[in-house]
């Protein structure tokens, strides 16, 4: 009874959204993480991983990442549509306000997402992002098809990205 009432009054998504967001920053981890989740209509679907989020045409895909651990570092969100031979297209990174840009090669480095965001002392809300809110795939320009999304975390000012976690979704 009581579970019922919890999901009556603070939706599933909510719920899904706390929860990954308190598992990443649990204390105690000495080393940079960066979690990423695929949310779909109220149900937390996917924690990064090897794993393939399979979105209908007709399902909500929202997308969040949370970070964790020490140190100083550039944090990059990007993704790319698979073609039909198993190359990937073109890259869209997401900037500074969580825009989605197309990476232009002749570019020497794509946007970034966050800067210098120091994982140690960083506040939860600074350290939890939204990159994606729940709205349907065409919405976000997503046709059918299978894309790869990558949150990568670099090194301050250096372009050495120790730190990557990717999920791959799947748009029917």
């Amino acid at each position: 009874m009581k579970k019922q009432c919890i999901y009556q009054v603070i939706p599933k998504g909510l719920l899904a959204g706390v929860l990954v967001t308190a598992l990443s920053l649990l204390p105690g981890i000495a080393a940079a993480e960066v979690q990423v989740s695929i949310l779909s209509n109220k149900d937390l679907i996917n924690i990064g991983g090897n794993e393939t989020a399979n979105i209908g045409p007709d399902d909500d895909l929202g997308v969040i990442m949370a970070l964790n651990g020490d140190g100083l570092y550039d944090v990059y969100a990007a993704y790319a549509k698979f073609g039909d031979d198993g190359s990937l297209g073109d890259l869209f990174f997401f900037d500074e306000n969580s825009a989605i840009v197309q990476w232009d090669p002749n570019v020497a480095l794509p946007a970034k997402l966050r800067g210098n965001v120091d994982l140690a002392n960083s506040p939860v809300k600074d350290r939890t992002v939204s990159l994606l809110s729940k709205k349907l795939p065409a919405e976000h320009g997503f046709s059918a098809g299978t894309y790869a999304l990558a949150v990568a975390l670099s090194t301050s000012g250096q372009y050495d990205f120790p730190i990557l976690e990717f999920i791959v979704i799947n748009i029917q």
